[in-house]
C-alpha cells in the first residue's frame, strides 16, 4: 500500500483494478482524505487524486454491470 490503513472502503472496478479509499491512517489518529489503486496483475499500488472531505467506515457499490 502506499499509505498504511484500516477501516477504508475498497471495492473492485470493472477493469479488475482494486479502489482503496479511505480509512485511518498509521495510529488510527488521522481519518485519510487519501485513495488508491491496487493492481492484482502488477501487484502494485498507485495513489489516485485526493478526496474533497476524509472518510472512514463507508461501503463503496459498484454501478458497473
Amino acid at each position: 500500500m502506499v499509505q498504511t490503513r484500516a477501516g477504508h472502503s475498497a471495492i473492485t472496478l470493472a477493469n479488475r483494478t482494486v479502489l482503496l479509499a479511505g480509512g485511518e491512517t498509521g495510529d488510527g489518529s488521522v481519518i485519510s482524505n487519501t485513495a488508491e489503486i491496487y493492481n492484482p496483475v502488477t501487484d502494485s499500488f498507485s495513489a489516485v487524486g485526493p478526496m474533497s472531505m476524509t472518510r472512514e467506515l463507508v461501503q463503496a457499490v459498484s454501478l458497473v454491470k
